[in-house]
């Protein structure tokens, strides 16, 4: 009660204690520091490790009993169904919805708007200091299952880094996106993940092209890492081509982008603990 009491104060008066200079530097390094302070360590973020530490402990089961993993098998078995069409969306997932909400379910996004910033700024700035925790986490429990795997299997991962990173962007600021939209926006990322992407992504034709993982998957197959033919293998997909594919994803990450900061300068957050 103490704790909620002093911020409480804190946002009250937050308006007329803030400085009228709030330079640069200051604003970096307070969206760097809530960003990567509590909001960060959730129970969202210790379920992403607990998850990529089972399949850490399943790829090196399997090493142990047949050895190291062929590269095409590993994509095709590891790579694309567990990690790119789980481990991957629920590691930003769990990133995405915390960049606003966590921030402000913990008061410090509030905090934040009361200072001397435009909304756009703080924003932008929560944003760009969620991206390289985001991509740490994803690239890197992509390289430890690899590495875990062999060394074919991690040097299929390193070929395909910028898949990856394409992937992980997408799938950040969409779920940025759903969480300035949806009040519930954990809830409405999970039903995504699981019927959008591991469902109606591999369902034939046009439909499936509304799935982040669909074009994650052509620009596999345009790497010669999957097949293109659905008779061939269950991953297999008549996929788009791999310029299709990159602009579809880079068009995504900039449109769900903007949409989430005009939205975010227009919505109103009040006291979480009202």
């Amino acid at each position: 009660m103490g704790q909620e009491k002093r911020i409480n104060q804190e946002w009250s008066l937050g308006r007329t204690e803030a400085r009228r200079g709030f330079s640069l530097g200051q604003k970096v390094c307070a969206a760097w520091q809530l960003t990567w302070g509590k909001p960060v360590w959730s129970w969202q973020t210790l379920v992403v490790l607990l998850l990529m530490g089972l399949a850490v402990c399943a790829v090196a089961a399997h090493r142990w009993l047949r050895g190291e993993w062929l590269a095409e098998d590993f994509v095709a078995d590891v790579l694309v169904p567990a990690y790119l069409g789980f481990l991957l969306p629920i590691t930003c997932l769990s990133s995405g919805v915390q960049v606003l909400g966590g921030a402000w379910e913990e008061g410090w996004l509030l905090w934040m708007l009361l200072r001397p910033v435009s909304r756009i700024t703080v924003f932008a700035l929560l944003l760009l200091a969620a991206i390289p925790w985001t991509l740490l986490v994803a690239l890197g429990g992509a390289i430890v299952l690899a590495s875990i795997a062999g060394t074919e299997a991690l040097r299929a991962t390193f070929s395909v880094l910028g898949t990856l990173t394409l992937g992980t962007l997408a799938y950040l600021t969409l779920f940025v996106f759903f969480s300035v939209l949806f009040h519930r926006a954990t809830l409405v990322s999970i039903a995504y993940v699981f019927v959008v992407e591991n469902f109606i992504g591999y369902m034939p034709g046009l439909i499936n092209r509304a799935s982040i993982n669909f074009y994650l998957r052509s620009l596999l197959v345009e790497a010669g890492w999957l097949s293109n033919s659905p008779e061939e293998s269950f991953l297999g997909v008549e996929a788009t081509s791999g310029t299709v594919a990159l602009a579809v994803l880079l068009v995504a990450i900039l449109a769900f982008t903007v949409a989430s900061g005009i939205m975010f300068a227009r919505r109103e957050y009040g006291d979480p603990t009202a």
